[in-house]
């Protein structure tokens, strides 16, 4: 099975995607932390992409294909896809790479308003040191600002600036939501919403194949 997570950013797709994995012991494959590991360690690969994770921009197809099939090799099963593919040309990279490898490819759309996803995001900090996340709104730290653990001063992220997140989203639904329809016909598409429990149980009912598709 190979499981793609699809949504805007901040809608709760690693949330989810690390509850799956944990749960059905499958292998998660998060592109927005894969890429910011990359930038923080300043890689050959953190560098290539962090002028565009800066500006909020999609990073190039070219390179982010390359870095999925470097990620996914020869055994394509059993995978949580985070983040990819996130326009047709990399939805229809992505079959190709599944072609000679039977399995079942599901794909499921987490839906959140740009209002609610702003309000998240401008929210969001995190620990430089121990990379524990934090929200301002719904997961704020004891003192403010400061990591619980470490005693340290929290940090946004550049991406989660609110003119990022505009930018961000205006990608999103330009560029992204037209795959949406290619899964409507390539494989089972589905679309959840709510809170995190509540997604979290139409998520298993999915893989679990207790749902229905969304209508095509």
């Amino acid at each position: 099975m190979v499981i793609i997570l699809l949504g805007p950013p901040g809608a709760g797709k690693g949330t989810q995607a690390s509850r799956l994995a944990r749960d059905y012991n499958l292998r998660l494959i998060s592109m927005g932390d894969f890429l910011r590991n990359e930038v923080e360690r300043d890689s050959s690969i953190g560098r290539e992409v962090s002028p565009y994770l800066s500006g909020g921009e999609l990073v190039p197809d070219e390179i982010i294909i390359r870095i999925v099939e470097n990620l996914i090799g020869d055994s394509p099963k059993g995978i949580i896809l985070d983040g990819f593919p996130r326009n047709l040309n990399q939805a229809q990279s992505l079959k190709r790479m599944l072609k000679d490898h039977p399995t079942r490819l599901v794909a499921i759309e987490i839906t959140c308003s740009d209002r609610e996803i702003i309000r998240r995001l401008s929210a969001r900090r995190y620990c430089p040191k121990c990379q524990r996340i934090y929200n301002l709104i719904t997961n704020p730290p004891k003192d403010d600002e400061i990591c619980d653990d470490c005693k340290v001063s929290l940090r946004r992220r550049d991406d989660d600036r609110e003119e990022v997140i505009r930018n961000r989203l205006s990608v999103y639904h330009r560029m992204t939501r037209p795959i949406i329809d290619y899964f409507r016909s390539e494989g089972e598409f589905y679309r959840v919403s709510g809170g995190i429990d509540e997604i979290y149980r139409e998520l298993r009912e999915i893989i679990d194949g207790d749902r229905s598709q969304v209508s095509r």
